[in-house]
């Protein structure tokens, strides 16, 4: 029952939809999408585009809020049209809208399917992806979709179960890039080295082991081809590749892309183009991955950590930028286009305001 709800939750958002399609016409297509789920809009399970007061002069008003039958509101759904690709701008008013209305639960809708969770499970101060879903008939991230947020079957144990779970993969994911690093670090030559006497060592004179592997190198490697050459001594820069450092070789008016990036951001503060909104977005790991590459935050508070699980700092230590914050450090020169293009858009941005 649920894929077939799925599949025709992909028809009706996906497969059967006009290149060009208006936002406002797409809405009539997830108004289409809610009543496959239960939802239905002459019941009252939710309300088009409410208008909400928010203090004395400002108003939101989020696509679609979806209510109880007590009328409490349960989760928000902000959508954008098919046919452009989702940004952390989106990601940030769908944020907004949370916050705003206290709703732990908010999805976005537009090419695929994002749900963000906002609440006491999660440490994190902004919201989290919990799921991303594309528009593929019979997939099993879509079925439990369906599961989740049908009316008839919705509760929020089983939502929270569900956000137990996600953050248990989370956590999975940054244990495995800790672990990866930790293998890949030079320090770990003389542990491998260690861990390899002491397996011989059993079956072996300890004397005979050390002058075996003082003949030979290892070599660790990732499917992108990094390797580490090690020897009992340590790195064999014998036989180590040249040229291995991250550190960047092309130049821009004489600054690698740690300088470079470095002087644009005093320069563009300086200037006012980056703007309160744009520091809190940098405070934002989503939006560092998705504008820069990069898998932290590039703005840090002054009064946070600025090394990393294995100690090194991965913020530059000796300057404060913009006002208060420490600016992340490891650019490398595949992070050149988009640090390059987040200050065109930058520009492009005071321009129109400007030009108002």
């Amino acid at each position: 029952m649920n894929n077939e709800k799925w599949n025709e939750i992909c028809f009706l958002l996906h497969e059967n939809l006009k290149a060009e399609i208006s936002e406002n016409a797409f809405e009539q297509n997830v108004i289409q999408a809610l009543a496959v789920l239960g939802w239905k809009e002459y019941l009252n399970d939710f309300n088009v585009r409410p208008s909400f007061q928010m203090g004395a002069a400002n108003r939101i008003t989020p696509d679609f809020v979806i209510k109880s039958q007590n009328d409490t509101q349960l989760f928000v759904i902000e959508i954008k049209q098919p046919n452009i690709q989702l940004t952390s701008n989106f990601q940030q008013q769908l944020f907004s809208y949370m916050r705003q209305l206290k709703l732990e639960y908010g999805i976005l809708i537009g090419e695929y399917i994002q749900i963000f969770y906002d609440g006491n499970l999660s440490s994190q101060h902004e919201p989290i992806l919990l799921e991303t879903i594309k528009f593929d008939r019979n997939d099993k991230k879509g079925e439990n979709f369906v599961e989740l947020f049908t009316k008839d079957t919705f509760a929020i144990s089983q939502l929270e179960k569900f956000v137990h779970k996600a953050i248990k993969k989370i956590n999975k994911h940054e244990v495995f890039s800790k672990l990866k690093s930790h293998i890949l670090s030079d320090t770990f030559s003389s542990e491998l080295t260690e861990i390899i006497k002491q397996h011989f060592i059993k079956k072996y004179d300890g004397e005979i082991v050390d002058k075996v592997i003082n003949e030979l190198h290892f070599e660790i490697t990732t499917h992108n081809k990094k390797r580490i050459y090690l020897t009992n001594n340590g790195i064999d820069t014998k036989n180590k590749p040249q040229n291995t450092s991250s550190k960047s070789k092309i130049t821009e008016s004489g600054m690698k892309i740690g300088q470079f990036v470095q002087h644009n951001v005093r320069k563009l503060f300086e200037e006012g183009l980056i703007t309160g909104e744009e520091i809190i977005r940098l405070q934002n790991k989503e939006y560092s991955k998705i504008t820069f590459k990069q898998s932290s935050e590039i703005l840090r508070s002054s009064d946070k950590e600025i090394a990393g699980n294995d100690g090194r700092n991965r913020y530059y230590a000796k300057e404060i930028f913009c006002g208060n914050y420490h600016l992340y450090s490891q650019w490398v020169e595949s992070h050149w286009e988009p640090f390059k293009v987040w200050i065109e858009k930058l520009k492009a941005h005071n321009k129109s305001i400007n030009a108002d």
